[in-house]
């Protein structure tokens, strides 16, 4: 995976990644998360508020996909298709720093993008 993802825009010191923790949510339901994964994203989420946020939207966002499509499944291939976008997620973190000899003004700023697909490795 990107170096990219290996942020923490909250400014934590975390074993994951803030960055990781925001692209793998998804998987913390889903099967392709074995046991160790599941524990180091619960404990990310334990920690970092924004990212606990974070994962209260996708799961109430999955609660009410789950609610309106039953248990109909998507295709493999949609599946694969968003889990390769998904993959394709780039972060940009940027902290601007003024200062005028009295005060210091800092501001951050975190981006996430998605690669074209020309772009991709």
């Amino acid at each position: 995976m990107n170096a990219e993802f290996d942020v923490c825009p909250c400014g934590g010191e975390h074993e994951l990644p803030c960055g990781r923790f925001l692209i793998d949510t998804y998987r913390i339901d889903d099967e392709t998360c074995d046991d160790a994964h599941r524990r180091a994203l619960a404990k990310h989420a334990e920690e970092c508020e924004p990212c606990r946020r974070a994962y209260s939207i996708e799961r109430n966002v999955k609660a009410l996909v789950r609610r309106c499509c039953g248990t109909e499944l998507a295709p493999e291939s949609l599946r694969t298709g968003v889990q390769q976008r998904i993959r394709a997620l780039t972060v940009q973190m940027s902290e601007t720093v003024i200062a005028d000899g009295v005060s210091i003004i800092r501001s951050r700023q975190t981006v996430i993008k998605l690669q074209s697909p020309d772009s991709q490795q």
